[in-house]
């Protein structure tokens, strides 16, 4: 079984080429979009003809004999001999039949489509297993028999990939990863696998993503804590992939606005100026935070990274604030904030933060770390 979801396409036309059990079940929905166009009861809806998963399925509808003057009367052969109203029977009776007859051209067309699609999409090499299948239904009921995986055998491939994808990237391209969490999640819902019961998925992705940014997973992971001990619903995984895909724009935006305009940004998340030299940023006389210590809502940036207002810093006031049992405070983290902390211009930003939250950088990572 594939590890990965993964479909092979030809390059030339993107179309889905089932290759076997790795895809079946993808290419087998594009067979069903194409032949699943108007409503179930439509007689052009031809999916519910051709669907391998159904035992009982409604044989393809063939045109019926044209309405002639014997149906309305069996004493006559020709409509000159019918009475007027045996004749607008006539009239009524193939006028239904012309009818029938759009419908069954569409569903003749529609069968064309769909043969000319699955013989179009299936790998060479499976094309000689299919010399005894001669209907579209054979086709599809050869391939269902032969390639679609069982439940059991997704479940464990699924998990397989659930447990293979909460390793960040070697290469960082993290769009993609976060695409491949989606869907997984969606497929492990599906099969209401154990790995995606609430709030297991959010921690897993959490925890997964935590080597990229840790404080704003810290402030996440902080928040489901307090919702769960308030008793309170928490959001589903795809929000908080959501959030995350928009944090990982906006920290890009920032960053390359700071590198374009002062030369370069710190990896801790708080964006920095240089005064001085502005021709040689390189070496930087002194150093400040931008906005004096504020982000573009006057809000206060606390110095480990993550924007919230300091007294809500598990970091910065460590003294008073209420954090969930399972919480950890981590050294990088402290050593980030007291970095962030040493420019000689901040000194009255460290006084302020001693005075009103008791911070200090050598006793607080002290005591917190104990």
């Amino acid at each position: 079984m594939s590890s990965r979801l993964e479909f092979t396409t030809n390059p030339s036309s993107g179309v889905i080429v089932l290759q076997g059990t790795k895809n079946y079940l993808e290419w087998l929905y594009t067979i069903e979009v194409i032949s699943n166009r108007t409503g179930f009861d439509d007689i052009r809806n031809f999916w519910k003809y051709i669907d391998p998963q159904k035992t009982e399925k409604p044989s393809i509808p063939n045109l019926s004999a044209r309405p002639g003057p014997m149906d309305i009367n069996p004493t006559v052969t020709t409509v000159s001999k019918l009475s007027p109203a045996e004749l607008e029977d006539f009239k009524y009776r193939n006028s239904l039949w012309k009818d029938e007859r759009i419908d069954i051209q569409e569903v003749e067309r529609r069968l064309e489509a769909v043969q000319n699609k699955i013989l179009g999409s299936i790998s060479e090499n499976l094309l000689p297993q299919l010399k005894r299948s001669t209907t579209v239904v054979e086709i599809l009921q050869h391939l269902n028999d032969r390639f679609r995986p069982t439940d059991q055998a997704r479940k464990q491939e699924i998990i397989q990939r659930w447990n293979s994808i909460k390793v960040v990237p070697s290469d960082r391209m993290i769009s993609p990863w976060l695409d491949q969490w989606e869907r997984i999640y969606e497929e492990a819902k599906e099969l209401k696998l154990a790995q995606v019961e609430e709030p297991q998925p959010q921690y897993d992705f959490l925890f997964a993503i935590r080597p990229i940014d840790e404080s704003w997973v810290t402030t996440n992971l902080v928040t489901i804590g307090l919702d769960l001990q308030q008793g309170k619903n928490i959001p589903d995984l795809l929000y908080f992939i959501r959030e995350f895909r928009h944090h990982q724009k906006l920290t890009s935006i920032f960053s390359k606005s700071a590198n374009d305009e002062f030369g370069g940004s710190n990896s801790s998340g708080v964006f920095t100026v240089y005064k001085g030299d502005t021709k040689s940023p390189s070496q930087p006389s002194t150093l400040s935070t931008i906005h004096k210590g504020k982000n573009q809502n006057g809000e206060k940036v606390p110095l480990c990274g993550k924007i919230h207002l300091y007294e809500k810093c598990f970091y910065i006031n460590y003294e008073n604030s209420k954090r969930p049992d399972y919480f950890q405070y981590s050294q990088e983290t402290f050593d980030k904030t007291n970095k962030n902390l040493t420019p000689n211009n901040i000194e009255k930003l460290r006084k302020s933060l001693n005075s009103k939250f008791g911070y200090d950088p050598e006793l607080t990572p002290s005591k917190a770390l104990s």
